[in-house]
């Protein structure tokens, strides 16, 4: 009857009809381990299937936590590819613009929101991002938008999906020189422009304070006197109070 009572304590998920059918054969387990081998493994091989059941459902209960509350924080790191021939150039190997892959630079954002809805959903935040490369850099000061949307909560917790709306300005400091209309130009003051980022990504909540993030989806869009492009793939972690 150990295994019975164990069972009954830990109320195992899986099926409740198995629990049942495990402690109705508790019972006959005894005398069965003493009429030969094969009963005694199918009793035993009963008994491991219900503590590999149990160890199963814990683990499932412990992954994924709803996020612990409204304030949240990320860092985000991945490469930045031009995507026209005028900011920057053509990231990657450059061979179909004139950039020549100069517009390819590493990215980081650093960012702090808060949810402004009682479902801690709708962040409103600030999410500055620094770009560089051996060529030029960019300077992204931008508010943002972001709305969680949880997926699949019966099965898993704290997994979400988020559409994602940056908004600021982006800045070509002195020095590092940009395109303006007459090619790379590495001694022009710094250029400012309307950044405009449209975003889309997925995070998960490991635990109620602590997420992982991937954002396969991040255009920004530079308008000014020129116009520029890039495309972004960011992964990150972050935290949630």
């Amino acid at each position: 009857m150990v295994v019975c009572a164990h069972l009954v304590t830990y109320k195992i998920t899986p099926v409740s009809a198995f629990r049942r059918w495990i402690c109705a054969a508790s019972p006959p387990y005894h005398a069965a381990m003493s009429h030969g081998p094969l009963p005694r493994l199918v009793a035993s091989s009963a008994v491991a299937l219900a503590i590999g059941a149990f160890s199963a459902d814990a683990f499932a209960q412990r992954v994924g936590e709803n996020k612990a509350g409204p304030f949240m924080g990320n860092i985000k790191i991945g490469p930045a590819v031009g995507l026209d021939d005028d900011f920057g150039g053509r990231g990657l190997g450059g061979r179909f613009g004139r950039g020549y892959g100069r517009g390819t630079q590493f990215a980081t954002e650093l960012e702090v929101a808060y949810a402004v809805d009682r479902g801690n959903n709708a962040y409103i935040g600030f999410n500055p991002q620094f770009q560089v490369s051996d060529y030029f850099a960019v300077i992204n000061l931008t508010g943002t938008f972001q709305y969680d949307i949880q997926i699949i909560e019966n099965k898993v917790k704290g997994l979400y999906l988020y559409p994602k709306v940056n908004v600021g300005v982006g800045i070509v400091p002195q020095g590092y020189g940009y395109f303006n209309g007459r090619g790379f130009c590495s001694g022009c003051d710094a250029a400012v422009f309307f950044d405009l980022q449209l975003e889309f990504g997925a995070k998960f909540n490991i635990y109620e304070n602590f997420h992982v993030l991937a954002e396969p989806i991040s255009f920004p869009l530079y308008i000014g006197e020129q116009f520029g492009a890039q495309y972004r793939f960011w992964l990150g972690c972050g935290f949630d109070i």
